[in-house]
C-alpha cells in the first residue's frame, strides 16, 4: 500500500466509499474538489491491491489548516479548547474501502494527515469523531492513539446539516441525530 494526494480523477470513489462510511449523499464531488482548490486543505488517499488483485483506493483522509478563530467557527465550538496555538490542523474525514478495513489503512492516513499539517504551520490538532446514539465512535481506538483526548461532545451535530443536505446516517437516517465528540492533541 502507498499514500498520494487524491486527485480530481479520484473524486468519485472518494464520494462512494464515504457514502459507504458516513451515509448516501455525504459527500459530493463538488465538495472535494473545492477541497482540492482550497490551500488550506489536505488529501491523502491510501492506495492497495485488493484480495482478487485489482488495484483500488483503500481509504482516503482530509485535513485542512486554520487560524484558530476559523478553526472554532469549524468545529461549531464557542470555548477555546486549544489553548495558546495559532494554527490548528482539523482532521477533518477520514474513510476506508470495506475491503482494506482491518489493514491499518485508517491509522496509517491520520498519521500521514498529521505529519503533513504539521509541516505546513499546525501547532494543535482536532478531529470530530462521529458518535452513533448507541455510543460506538468510528474513530477514537485510531486518533487516541495519536495522543488525542475528548474535549467537548456536541449532541445532534450533524441535525440541521443532514435535513438541509438530505444525507442519510447510516445508523438512524434522516435527519441525523448522532452526536459530535471533538478530540484535541496538542
Amino acid at each position: 500500500m502507498h499514500m498520494e494526494n487524491l486527485g480530481d480523477n479520484d473524486c468519485q470513489r472518494a464520494v462512494d466509499i464515504a457514502g459507504l462510511a458516513f451515509g448516501k449523499g455525504y459527500l459530493t464531488i463538488e465538495e472535494i474538489r473545492g477541497w482540492i482548490a482550497d490551500d488550506r486543505f489536505i488529501i491523502l488517499k491510501a492506495v492497495g491491491t485488493t484480495d482478487d488483485g485489482v488495484e483500488d483506493m483503500a481509504g482516503f483522509a482530509v485535513g485542512c489548516v486554520m487560524w484558530k478563530e476559523d478553526a472554532m467557527d469549524f468545529l461549531r465550538v464557542n470555548d477555546d479548547i486549544f489553548g495558546d496555538t495559532d494554527m490548528i490542523g482539523i482532521v477533518k474525514m477520514t474513510a476506508v474501502n470495506p475491503a482494506f478495513q482491518k489493514q491499518h489503512v485508517g491509522s496509517t492516513l491520520v498519521k500521514d494527515l498529521l505529519e503533513s499539517m504539521k509541516l505546513i504551520g499546525a501547532g494543535a490538532y482536532a478531529c470530530v469523531a462521529w458518535r452513533q446514539n448507541n455510543g460506538v465512535e468510528n474513530i477514537e481506538p485510531l486518533i487516541a492513539k495519536r495522543g488525542f483526548a475528548s474535549k467537548l461532545v456536541i449532541n445532534d451535530y450533524w441535525y440541521e446539516e443532514s435535513k438541509k443536505e438530505g444525507y442519510v446516517c447510516p445508523a438512524d437516517g434522516n435527519p441525523c441525530h448522532c452526536s459530535a465528540d471533538i478530540w484535541i492533541k496538542q
